[in-house]
């Protein structure tokens, strides 16, 4: 599987598509996956680079919501728990089970979250699920040493997932891409063309070299997420506004300034709004967030603001207090925009995470809200939609039994980490890296050691700490459509959050592989080094 863009871009300018999909994140990847594998002709455009937006810049889980049952919304919590549990099987190398710990102080969120976690197994009662369990004080001190132990009542111990947003997104493009879809990053759906009133294709512009071109085809579906009413008011000046993007903003801290013993958090904010916040290891860091704030700045630029880093500074010293934790500890911030469904007056928070189908007059389909756990089934309700439009046959969904990155049940993942870690000692990696080129590629993990067969000098860490290697770089280029800097840094491998220069020593280092990968002279390779430093300025901590 593999997503080559020049390739991509070349069938674009000549082919007819039953469906144009517009926008790279994971509910337009999802959907261009689900009408690939029906026979659908399908291409997917995305004006930035994949995952650009809110589908990279996540809590890096998928749950079952178990804060939605809070607000009655038990349909959101039943879905997603059926979807989590499937992704554990259709992609186990980037989806894995995780402990929660949920620290109690006090004896109404002992009782509301007791409550809640008997209703979230009820729930998930037909799958394997781990069921939650009561833990004394001392297991919590045993766990998190650095927990304030000063009223401390007990606590819980829950499961969901942990996953890489990012990677997960482009194994379903690689997925989509394997059964026929065309799919291409920085390529701007410029605007919509119509024949007797309805939408037939659009007039794309590659962000690359500037060049105007159409593509035609019988339906357009909007997935831009929270830009989704910019193309709706391109379609129709007229058309209402459906979105209210909400901002959730996090913190990464070095992974040993509060050290546990393999489990995360869920705690409570201490800020009397009834939030909860996560507290999640992640490679060698740790990700700690949300807020849940209505946002009306730049769609392309959110930033995690100062009263944000405060607000998650705050609850954390509440649970950890002798950790002294300072804006001094932050590694990096980042900040996702929720493409929610605007309901009225109340508080992001209390809005659901269903998600909504929109249809204009001209026949242009439109998707928001939802969650990334429940991307599937979002997928396969607007393709539903896009086969009545169509009024051709074509096979049912079967994304429910499609292995993501090659990986099968027969296969298994510890029968391809035995391998890949036997083949990269040969090269003198060691086990991590192998691990992590295991869990970030799949089968594919071969194909960047057959990169470091050829080149040696590519088996080196891009940085002492971390586990990628140079080599993945050069795979990126080739296989994932990489154009950029930041489209390795930030999203292919996650550089940019868990290093305190947010990556830039390792994009000086990757810059000569780059040029000779893309063919960029001097004055092209000086200008993206620029590039990636202004781009990287918005994970800075404040």
């Amino acid at each position: 599987m593999s997503l080559q863009r020049s390739t991509a871009l070349s069938l674009l300018k000549t082919q007819h598509y039953d469906l144009i999909v517009i926008g790279g994140g994971i509910t337009g990847s999802g959907i261009a996956q689900d009408a690939a594998t029906r026979g659908m002709r399908v291409a997917l455009v995305e004006r930035s680079d994949f995952a650009c937006g809110t589908s990279s810049r996540s809590s890096k889980l998928i749950h079952g919501g178990l804060r939605y049952l809070a607000q009655g919304d038990f349909k959101v919590t039943r879905e997603s728990c059926a979807e989590r549990e499937l992704l554990l099987v259709l992609a186990p190398h980037l989806v894995h089970r995780r402990s929660f710990l949920v620290p109690i102080y006090t004896f109404t969120y002992g009782l509301q979250i007791g409550l809640g976690l008997w209703v979230y197994d009820f729930i998930a009662r037909k799958y394997e699920h781990p069921l939650h369990r009561r833990v004394s004080s001392n297991e919590i001190v045993r766990l998190v040493p650095m927990i304030r132990r000063e009223g401390l009542l007990g606590g819980y111990i829950y499961h969901d997932c942990a996953m890489n947003d990012a990677r997960l997104l482009i194994e379903v493009l690689k997925s989509a891409a394997s059964h026929g879809a065309t799919i291409v990053n920085y390529v701007e759906a410029k605007e919509l063309r119509k024949h007797n009133n309805l939408v037939c294709g659009i007039i794309a512009r590659d962000t690359d070299t500037n060049e105007l071109f159409d593509i035609s085809a019988d339906v357009i579906v909007n997935a831009c997420g929270v830009w989704m009413d910019k193309l709706c008011k391109a379609d129709d000046p007229s058309a209402s506004t459906h979105i209210r993007p909400a901002k959730g903003a996090h913190i990464v801290i070095a992974r040993n300034r509060i050290p546990t013993v393999d489990v995360a958090l869920l705690f409570a904010s201490g800020a009397g709004d009834n939030r909860s916040l996560f507290f999640i290891p992640w490679y060698e860091a740790t990700i700690i967030g949300t807020t849940d704030t209505d946002y009306n700045g730049d769609l392309d630029a959110p930033r995690a603001s100062e009263s944000d880093v405060d607000y998650i500074l705050d609850a954390t010293r509440r649970v950890f207090p002798s950790a002294n934790l300072t804006r001094k500890d932050i590694i990096s911030t980042y900040a996702g925009l929720r493409p929610l469904i605007n309901t009225g007056g109340r508080s992001t928070k209390d809005i659901s995470r269903n998600h909504k189908i929109f249809e204009s007059p001209s026949g242009l389909i439109s998707i928001a809200g939802g969650k990334y756990t429940t991307y599937r089934r979002m997928a396969t309700e607007v393709v539903d939609k896009v086969a009545e439009r169509l009024k051709k046959t074509y096979r049912s969904c079967c994304t429910d039994s499609i292995y993501l990155s090659d990986i099968d049940a027969a296969g298994g993942i510890d029968k391809l980490t035995e391998e890949v870690a036997r083949r990269a000692s040969d090269y003198g990696l060691e086990q991590d890296v192998a691990v992590h080129l295991v869990e970030n590629y799949g089968a594919a993990a071969m194909k960047v050691l057959d990169i470091v067969a050829e080149r040696k000098e590519l088996a080196e860490r891009c940085a002492s700490n971390l586990p990628f290697i140079l080599a993945e770089a050069a795979y990126a280029i080739k296989h994932e459509s990489v154009l950029h800097l930041e489209d390795f840094l930030v999203r292919r491998t996650r550089a940019a959050l868990v290093c305190p220069d947010q990556g830039v020593a390792i994009a000086n280092k990757l810059l000569d592989l780059f040029a000779e990968e893309l063919n960029w002279d001097a004055a092209k390779a000086e200008s993206e080094l620029e590039r990636y430093r202004a781009y990287v300025t918005q994970y800075r901590p404040v």
